[in-house]
């Protein structure tokens, strides 16, 4: 009983199975190669409910050159992939939640300069066709379907019908690496 009794406060003075988890990395997980980099990210503590960031790199031999990191908050990670408009190549990062919602983010990758920067929407100037007095339920961020990329987000009337109200957008380039999304199309439908 002594021995037990000292082994168990000997298991608390050296900390051993107490306190924080420790970070799970998962390390270079492999993007895509452009010119002569490897883009890659580092993801932290993916778990099947969440995930808590990812750190973006090019990578070429044994350097690695930070470009992004990207926080998931309460969402865990569906993918990151190279996007190309107007030849110029973007980081795009998909998350999912376990109620179902999706978000999504679109970043300018400039490898020049080693930056990343979050490609913005510009001010929507389109009519809203949703109903009236609609209770906001989510935001879904950028989707990216082949040639399409949207914007959209779930709302829910007092009677409990559930709207989706989608925006088409077109990426537009503004200046020398820099883009925005213009809204083109608004589309709602419900269940």
């Amino acid at each position: 009983m002594g021995l037990l009794l000292w082994l168990n406060f000997a298991i608390v003075i050296s900390g051993k199975g107490q306190g924080p988890e420790l970070d799970k990395i998962e390390k270079d997980i492999f993007i895509k190669k452009i010119d002569t980099y490897k883009i890659v990210y580092d993801c932290y503590n993916r778990r099947q409910t969440t995930t808590d960031k990812i750190i973006v790199y090019a990578k070429r031999q044994k350097t690695r050159i930070k470009l992004l990191t990207y926080e998931f908050g309460d969402n865990y990670i569906e993918d990151v992939a190279i996007k190309y408009f107007f030849n110029y190549p973007f980081i795009y990062v998909t998350s999912g939640h376990t109620h179902g919602h999706f978000n999504g983010a679109l970043f300018i990758l400039d490898l020049k300069h080693f930056k990343t920067t979050e490609v913005k929407l510009l001010p929507n100037h389109l009519k809203n066709k949703a109903p009236a007095k609609l209770e906001f339920r989510n935001n879904n961020g950028i989707r990216v379907e082949k040639n399409k990329i949207i914007d959209g987000a779930y709302y829910r009337d007092k009677n409990g019908v559930n709207y989706s109200v989608d925006v088409e957008l077109k990426i537009i380039k503004t200046g020398p690496n820099d883009f925005a999304l213009k809204a083109m199309k608004q589309v709602v439908s419900h269940d």
